[in-house]
């Protein structure tokens, strides 16, 4: 090779001339204009975010940790039964929705109604209770009722107390893992568990019975022959009561970590719009004592309906209120809340519009259970029907309050 610059000879593989210095291959250079930049650096901002979607993508979430003595799950097991009792023994919160769920699912087996003669005792759970007379004539100890609506609810608790019971082990299932932090999965057992209690207990055929065994014990003292008989309601309700109040402190405990006060007011106003339907209204012995008779909301509307059909759609509206805003109280945006708020305000307004055949029928009920007319102090009016008031209007009232409340409250986490 020759250098083209001074003609000297080059050695083979050299990069430049010994003699002068001179570059054996012309440089390469690289025109880089100012689109080119922007080009590139768009290219790059582009492959950056592909490659943050895929490390996502293939990121396992980190849970965060519970502040309890829970031991972790074996993923390797479809049920982690031992996992799951050895976590009992040091989470309080599992331990309480464990043994709630427990005494959920025993209610319904338990005596509902009971009484005793001499050695003689007659009882009944709710399945008994829904059974007919003929389906047990030939075992007197069974106080069968043929409510079979009560059968049927009591079915259906066994179920949901079932389904608690797996709840409560949520982390330690396959299956159910997905749940563990799902607060409508988690407490809408307990509402459903909430109305079929105040069902029964309201039953018309139960408490009337229930009313003759108080009256006989009463007498049974007046006659001094109380040692001979008793009667009462049984294990069944307080198992329930106890179950369901300790199984709603468990999954409230439980999810703390994340409970705002919007929600807590959210389902606090839920609970008390049903409760309120089913508890007593009206006592229609604040016009007259011998009248010991109490209505509760449905138990109006029931009876007001024979005259309105718009009665008939009142409860119904407040129960969808209900449900409403128990779904609304997990969805982070407190002022949606304001709807079922206005359904319930609607229904109060209905009945206030149309007071006077409320009136009308609590006369016509009292004229009835009396043979005399009522006093004139104790007359009824749109005025005075307030002093009739008891605790379903009341809790009525809080529940809208309280939902009220919710709707403009903090939704953050404390």
């Amino acid at each position: 090779m020759v250098c083209k610059e001074c003609g000297k000879e080059i050695p083979e593989g050299a990069l430049y001339c010994e003699s002068c210095g001179a570059p054996l291959e012309e440089p390469i250079v690289l025109k880089v204009s100012k689109e080119d930049i922007k080009r590139a650096e768009k290219e790059e901002k582009v492959k950056a975010k592909e490659r943050a979607k895929l490390a996502a993508k293939n990121t396992v979430k980190q849970v965060p940790e519970k502040k309890h003595h829970r031991k972790a799950a074996d993923t390797s097991k479809a049920i982690d039964i031992v996992g799951y009792f050895q976590s009992i023994g040091g989470d309080m919160n599992l331990l309480l929705a464990f043994v709630g769920s427990i005494l959920l699912y025993l209610a319904p087996f338990m005596n509902w109604i009971w009484e005793k003669l001499f050695d003689v005792k007659r009882k009944a759970n709710l399945f008994e209770i829904g059974m007919k007379s003929s389906m047990v004539e030939e075992d007197g100890s069974i106080l069968a009722m043929g409510e079979t609506i009560v059968l049927v609810l009591g079915i259906i608790a066994i179920l949901v107390g079932v389904w608690m019971l797996l709840l409560s082990a949520c982390d330690y299932i396959k299956w159910l893992r997905k749940y563990a932090a799902n607060p409508i999965m988690r407490f809408a057992p307990i509402l459903v568990m909430l109305v079929i209690f105040i069902i029964v207990i309201n039953n018309k055929h139960y408490t009337q019975s229930l009313r003759v065994l108080e009256d006989n014990v009463r007498l049974a003292k007046e006659l001094g022959t109380s040692s001979n008989y008793d009667a009462g309601r049984g294990l069944g309700p307080v198992f329930y009561v106890a179950g369901l109040v300790i199984y709603t402190l468990g999954t409230v405990g439980d999810f703390l970590e994340f409970v705002t006060a919007s929600m807590l007011l959210g389902i606090l106003s839920a609970v008390l719009l049903t409760v309120s339907l089913f508890v007593p209204a009206i006592d229609l012995s604040a016009y007259h004592a011998q009248v010991q008779i109490r209505y509760s909301i449905m138990k109006i509307c029931e009876n007001m309906g024979l005259i309105s059909d718009m009665w008939r759609g009142i409860p119904i509206g407040i129960l969808i209120a209900a449900v409403g805003m128990l779904v609304l109280s997990f969805v982070r945006i407190p002022p949606l809340k304001a709807i079922p708020c206005m359904i319930v305000v609607c229904m109060i307004i209905i009945a206030l519009v149309d007071m006077g055949n409320v009136t009308a029928w609590i006369s016509k009920m009292l004229a009835r259970f009396i043979s005399s007319q009522v006093s004139s102090g104790s007359s009824v009016s749109g005025a005075t029907i307030w002093k009739s008031f008891q605790a379903g209007i009341y809790l009525l009232a809080a529940g809208l309050v309280s939902g009220i409340a919710s709707c403009f409250v903090s939704n953050h986490q404390a």
